[in-house]
């Protein structure tokens, strides 16, 4: 596999299963000496759920609110204030903030439900379960296609319409 057998551990050799619809297993060797990684591997990153169910609830939470209570106040600032409050108190309760860790390395398409899919066909195929890691290794594909399918429509395609010089 290598003539640099002197770099690699011969005892930290691993087996994983196929990537993708390929027949052939991965081989992974572990260097002997890696050097030190420049910064952290890991970053925080806080985003709210967007998901089209949370954005009605919250349509429905805006609607139900009783106005008068803005148009009661008198100062412009204190209306601005009752309002900001009120959508801020209906965002945290229906859309609160939610911190994830990310690795700094992962296409910016994974998810942590995708992790777990990999995670499942891992352990599938270190019991030897050929069916449920079978299973497990579609599963896995259809979600990758999809994945990288969304981020490219929400990221990539739009730049069709655009000049290359404006990007």
């Amino acid at each position: 596999m290598t003539n640099l057998l002197h770099l690699y551990d011969n005892n930290a050799v691993q087996t994983l299963p196929p990537f993708g619809l390929s027949d052939h297993s991965v081989v992974i060797g572990r260097p002997k000496a890696r050097p030190n990684k420049l910064g952290r591997s890991r970053r925080s990153v806080s985003r709210r759920d967007l998901r089209a169910s949370r954005k009605t609830e919250l349509g429905r939470y805006l609607s139900n609110i009783h106005w008068s209570l803005v148009e009661d106040a008198e100062i412009c600032e204190d209306k601005l204030k009752l309002l900001t409050d009120m959508i801020t108190t209906g965002l945290d309760i229906i859309m609160p903030v939610k911190q994830f860790k990310v690795h700094t390395d992962d296409p910016p398409w994974i998810t942590a439900e995708f992790k777990a899919l990999i995670k499942c066909r891992q352990k599938a195929f270190a019991k030897g379960d050929t069916e449920r890691f079978r299973h497990n290794r579609n599963a896995f594909n259809r979600e990758c296609k999809s994945l990288r399918g969304k981020y490219y429509a929400s990221k990539v395609n739009n730049l069709k319409k655009t000049e290359p010089s404006q990007w």
